[in-house]
């Protein structure tokens, strides 16, 4: 006897997620208030309901699929904080959106800055469209390129073009930590590979990945200052059933191992801490990040009302400033308004991308990565 997914009409691969898709379409938009994007564009379509709804209607054959509705794929974040407050079970928006992605590109109907997007990566590897590797050896130390070393402090793409400055302080920290084991990454992949994985194209994705490890074999440990990169390395390369035996680490939690090595003046200050989506709700990496930062503040950080698992989204995340650069720039605002409630005068987050985002959006209050706030109070006292 067929089942339901083998009589619908819609795209095989969004078949595969009917149950999902119908969850949601079904429910009266009980998670609306929880998704950055639709409470920063005000339009029903752009909740998670919405997306579903018209995916739904994609697979009953009611609508066919446009640009349009390509483009409303993208209207997500892929920061998961819709799933925290599903009220029917672990329904995961962020991975339809992205199969809804790879359909649409497969018909045609890609948008153009994503096309571009993924042209650059095949002509250089990066996103970026720039020579990441060469950009390395002019940013770091010979004495951070050494070979053979048994870790790799992968900087990754998002460093390397739009968050330079956290480098210096990141090397000043292994050192002052004593952690001698570790050398940057000097290779031709920068880049994990995540905006391909975000646009649907997996295939695209898998070949990078492998070019990657390839290149990080001969460690037994990789290093991250960014999140994304963490979890792409640690969670997502093994999901595509490439299996690797490196321990992969973002930056504070390798730090917070040798945090007793490092001496730190502390500087009182009403600084609030902000949860990056792929170190928190994706690696669920909480503590480690606020105990650095209260190492630095002489005291934990103040929280925003929504935090860890609860926590908003700086707006940064799977290519939504790519497509819709307003929307994204409206949730790093709404950062700032929470921040605004607690009085704060200093943000502090432990990912490049979130710092980026919330800095452009900043009034007056300062945004730092914990990784600079932690180096700023180095001290050489006993």
């Amino acid at each position: 006897m067929k089942s339901k997914k083998d009589i619908i009409p819609g795209p095989d691969g969004l078949r595969t997620y009917l149950d999902q898709i119908e969850t949601c379409a079904y429910c009266p938009k009980l998670c609306r208030f929880s998704c950055p994007v639709a409470e920063a564009d005000k339009r029903e379509t752009t909740t998670p309901w919405g997306r579903q709804s018209m995916l739904h209607q994609v697979l009953l054959g009611g609508i066919k699929l446009d640009s349009e509705l390509a483009g409303l794929s993208y209207m997500c974040l892929s920061c998961e904080r819709c799933a925290e407050f599903c009220e029917h079970g672990d329904v995961l928006v962020p991975q339809v959106m992205r199969v809804a992605r790879e359909v649409f590109r497969k018909q045609g109907f890609e948008p153009e800055p994503v096309m571009e997007l993924r042209y650059t990566f095949k002509k250089y590897g990066n996103p970026k469209g720039k020579n990441l590797s060469a950009r390395v050896r002019s940013l770091v130390p010979d004495r951070f390129l050494a070979e053979g070393a048994k870790a790799g402090l992968f900087l990754g793409c998002e460093v390397l073009t739009g968050a330079s400055d956290m480098i210096g302080p990141a090397l000043e920290l292994l050192d002052a930590a004593l952690i001698d084991y570790v050398a940057v990454h000097e290779g031709n992949e920068q880049c994990c590979g995540l905006p391909l994985y975000e646009a649907g194209d997996k295939d695209a994705f898998y070949e990078h990945a492998e070019r990657v490890l390839y290149e990080l074999a001969g460690y037994r440990m990789v290093v991250s200052l960014c999140p994304a990169c963490t979890y792409t390395l640690k969670v997502l390369y093994p999901e595509q059933g490439l299996d690797h035996k490196i321990e992969v680490l973002h930056i504070t939690e390798l730090l917070a191992r040798h945090g007793s090595n490092l001496k730190i003046s502390a500087e009182a200050g009403k600084a609030v801490y902000f949860d990056p989506c792929y170190l928190g709700r994706y690696l669920g990496v909480y503590d480690q990040p606020r105990a650095l930062a209260a190492k630095a503040l002489g005291g934990e950080p103040m929280e925003l009302f929504r935090n860890k698992r609860e926590a908003y989204c700086c707006g940064g995340g799977s290519l939504l400033n790519l497509v819709s650069p307003g929307t994204a720039s409206a949730a790093s605002a709404e950062v700032h308004r929470q921040a605004d409630l607690v009085e704060a005068d200093k943000l502090v987050t432990a990912c490049p991308r979130c710092r980026s985002m919330l800095k452009k959006e900043s009034k007056g209050i300062e945004v730092e990565d914990v990784v600079e706030l932690l180096a700023s109070r180095l001290t050489s006292d006993p």
